[in-house]
């Protein structure tokens, strides 16, 4: 559940889904993209998606998952493309590779929040939990 505070503003870029949180479904390119502003009072934080993706995805050889042979997924739209389309199909993927004992990443994207252009050392795996996390910091004055 998404925290609401009075006086606290918060505009998305687009919706995100529920279904869809994690970050990996938000890579265009590299470095950092805001996808939410938060607003209190004079006070001003970005929700933003942070990092990289190298995703391997194994080849199936003759029935086998075979790393000689593999592929590298590097934007949100190749993951649709394979049809992984929502955070659960993408866990189940990645738990199911590397149970097989391939190791999935070498790169992966995160939600950050940023303050002034600052990072403030939280790292979050969802995005509403980057949105709480950023309402929880702006409404802190020990922050301003």
């Amino acid at each position: 559940m998404i925290k609401t505070y009075e006086g606290v503003t918060v505009t998305y870029k687009e919706a995100i889904p529920t279904s869809k949180q994690m970050p990996e479904f938000y890579v265009w390119g590299e470095g950092y993209e805001s996808y939410a502003t938060i607003t209190y009072l004079d006070r001003v934080v970005e929700v933003e998606r942070g990092g990289e993706m190298s995703l391997t995805i194994p080849e199936i050889i003759d029935g086998e998952l075979n790393d000689t042979c593999s592929n590298i997924i590097r934007y949100s739209d190749d993951l649709e493309a394979i049809g992984i389309s929502d955070d659960i199909q993408f866990m189940q993927f990645v738990k199911t590779i590397s149970n097989a004992g391939f190791e999935v990443y070498r790169m992966n994207p995160w939600w950050e929040v940023f303050s002034h252009n600052s990072d403030m050392g939280e790292v979050y795996e969802t995005f509403y939990e980057a949105i709480d996390g950023g309402i929880d910091y702006i409404l802190d004055d020990r922050n301003w």
